[in-house]
């Protein structure tokens, strides 16, 4: 559980007018701290797990001392948080859900799992308002709020999805895409394996298990013999001095091999085959990496762009997360996406600005707009830059900017790489639109 998530919870039980003096006032911000938490110790904050008792622990400032800055940043920028979720509901809830983990047994029934994606409905914190007159007479209405933060406007938004690539090669329509990606991907590691294994290379003193001669006998261009590279594993000694087997991939150095490594090479040369898997992954704003090339040509191919596209939609808006919800007679549960924007001065002085909102019905009716547009995606030679195992690229629906996207490594080599995404200020304004027709 992000803290931030925490000072939402207790702040969303406090009146407005309070919390808007506490963006002009320092005294009125730091005396919120401490109502904040008692209101998220009492009983109106509920938890499955022990998530609130750890959250508040963290929270809580030592006997005698004073909150941290970090947790006065966080308390600013939820409180621009809770003041833009009271654009859409205005009314304080009777009881405020943490997910976590664990999620409490009155809101089990909003959890949603599908996609590839474990929490598909990715609230961090329910509000419950209880049963309240709508439409179709008194319903018990929920409202799911995703949390974002960054310190000032200006500020770079945190991406809103972290999901491994092959989790958007889901179905029979994409087997062969994935088949394809798979081999230029095993080749590809073979082929760099290999090449550090070479006189001068930081894998030229390998003998732990698979010796570098052993290696350079294959071919990485050959399927079978790249797999048996690509597979190669090597025990390796744990900073507690306990073994554990590894791809050889992932391997920092030889200096980490039991048994392994030649103690007379160089440090530098015994440490460096990370960064040389590293540099083999960078690109530059004139070129892309041959690695991710193939993937930006795979998911190009106009018979699958517009199945990528739409599943990096999906999963980064969550808009198909109504027709997921199994609704129980008499409940009504509403998503927002909410992007806290404040932080403080080193004097504690808050500097608090509105919040960027989304509804998802929103967010629906933005890309129902452009449904009929083709999808396609474009490097941003810009972006990319050098010296990152990454490539930038944007998601269009025909010439509209919805998605700014980052695909790279964190560190697992022998896993697919990460899609790291963001909305665009174009998408941002699409959202404005569509929230205007709604009303």
């Amino acid at each position: 559980m992000e803290l931030s998530e925490a000072f939402y919870a207790g702040l969303s039980l406090i009146d407005s007018n309070t919390l808007q003096n506490a963006t002009k006032d320092t005294e009125a911000f730091k005396e919120l701290y401490n109502i904040v938490l008692q209101n998220f110790a009492s009983g109106r904050v509920k938890d499955a797990g022990n998530t609130k008792a750890s959250a508040l622990k963290s929270i809580t400032p030592k006997k005698g001392g004073e909150p941290t800055i970090k947790n006065y940043n966080d308390m600013a920028s939820m409180i621009s948080a809770v003041i833009g979720t009271r654009q859409k509901r205005p009314n304080i809830p009777e009881v405020v859900y943490l997910t976590g983990s664990k999620w409490p047994e009155d809101i089990q029934k909003f959890r949603v799992d599908g996609f590839g994606m474990k929490d598909y409905n990715s609230s961090d914190v329910i509000l419950g308002y209880g049963s309240l007159k709508g439409m179709f007479g008194m319903r018990n209405v929920y409202l799911g709020v995703s949390l974002k933060k960054k310190p000032t406007i200006t500020a770079d938004s945190p991406t809103m999805i972290n999901n491994s690539f092959n989790t958007f090669l889901q179905g029979s329509e994409l087997r062969k895409l994935e088949e394809k990606i798979n081999d230029v991907r095993i080749k590809f590691y073979a082929g760099v394996i290999k090449e550090a294994c070479l006189p001068g290379g930081p894998l030229e003193d390998l003998t732990n298990g698979s010796s570098a001669n052993d290696i350079l006998r294959l071919d990485p261009n050959k399927r079978r013999d790249a797999e048996k590279i690509f597979n190669i594993k090597v025990k390796r000694i744990k900073e507690n001095g306990k073994i554990e087997q590894i791809s050889l991939l992932n391997l920092k150095g030889t200096d980490e091999i039991a048994k392994g490594g030649n103690p007379r090479l160089p440090a530098k040369t015994r440490q460096d085959f990370r960064k040389f898997v590293n540099e083999k992954l960078y690109s530059s704003p004139t070129k892309v990496n041959p690695l991710f090339q193939s993937f930006l040509d795979a998911m190009s191919d106009p018979q699958v762009s517009n199945v990528i596209a739409d599943s990096l939609l999906n999963k980064t808006l969550k808009l198909k997360l109504y027709d997921n919800l199994d609704l129980y007679e008499g409940n009504d549960f509403e998503f927002l996406l909410v992007e806290g924007i404040g932080q403080v001065s080193r004097k504690i002085e808050p500097s608090i600005a509105s919040a960027n909102v989304s509804t998802l019905s929103s967010m629906m009716v933005a890309i129902l707009t452009l449904s009929d547009l083709p999808a396609s995606l474009q490097f941003d030679r810009q972006k990319t830059g050098t010296g990152a195992a990454r490539v930038n690229f944007t998601l269009l629906k025909g010439k509209h900017k919805i998605l700014d996207i980052v695909l790279r490594y964190k560190g697992n080599f022998t896993s697919m790489p990460q899609f790291l995404g963001t909305t665009t200020p174009e998408f941002k304004q699409l959202v404005k639109k569509g929230e205007q027709i709604l009303s």
